[in-house]
């Protein structure tokens, strides 16, 4: 059975599948957390136990799913590369920037440079989005966000649709705008902001 097929409820998913998949992704701590105080959990932890599947099922270090939020966009990109899910990861480096304690954190957030990644739109993407921190919170650009690997030669507009395009081209702010990338006027909203009330 595949992920896929047991997400789409194509299969029936027994609670042994749910364990090696648990396994697999690095959970056998939350297992554990539940077990303490729900009678469901326990009997998750006994088969976890007892499951020679998902103690055979192994998966290389570099692809444990990670057990907290990335703390660069260094970690973003090497996380994402890794794990086929940058997108995933960015929005988590931001609730993580959103909530940092002072500007000198921030800052180091955005200051170690991501690997190159073969794809050109992540490179150029990762730079837009230090500039754009940067500005918006009164930081120090990174100079790695001039490089010329960091620009795209050909234009790419979000979300896929035609009709889009002119809203894309008036509101994209300057970091994405300059690197040919065409975003919403605020790409980089995520509620905990509000929160803190920082960039604003």
């Amino acid at each position: 059975m595949t992920l896929h097929r047991a997400e789409s409820g194509d299969a029936a998913t027994t609670l042994a599948t749910c364990i090696r998949v648990l396994t697999v992704l690095g959970m056998e701590r939350d297992i554990a957390h539940v077990a303490k105080n729900d009678e469901i959990g326990r009997r998750l932890q006994d088969m976890s136990l007892q499951s020679k599947p998902a103690r055979a099922l192994k998966v290389p270090a570099d692809r444990v799913a990670p057990t907290r939020r990335p703390r660069t966009l260094r970690e973003v990109a090497v996380w994402g590369r890794a794990h086929g899910d940058t997108d995933s990861f960015l929005r988590e480096f931001l609730d993580a920037f959103y909530a940092a304690s002072d500007a000198s954190l921030r800052a180091a957030m955005v200051a170690e440079e991501p690997p190159i990644d073969k794809d050109e739109r992540t490179n150029a993407y990762l730079a837009a989005v230090a500039e754009h921190l940067a500005l918006r919170n009164g930081l120090p650009i990174p100079a790695w966000t001039e490089r010329r690997s960091r620009f795209l030669k050909m234009p790419f507009f979000t979300g896929g649709l035609e009709s889009l395009k002119a809203t894309l081209l008036k509101e994209s702010p300057p970091a994405f705008r300059r690197r040919m990338i065409f975003v919403g006027a605020d790409p980089l909203y995520r509620p905990r902001r509000d929160a803190v009330g920082i960039g604003d």
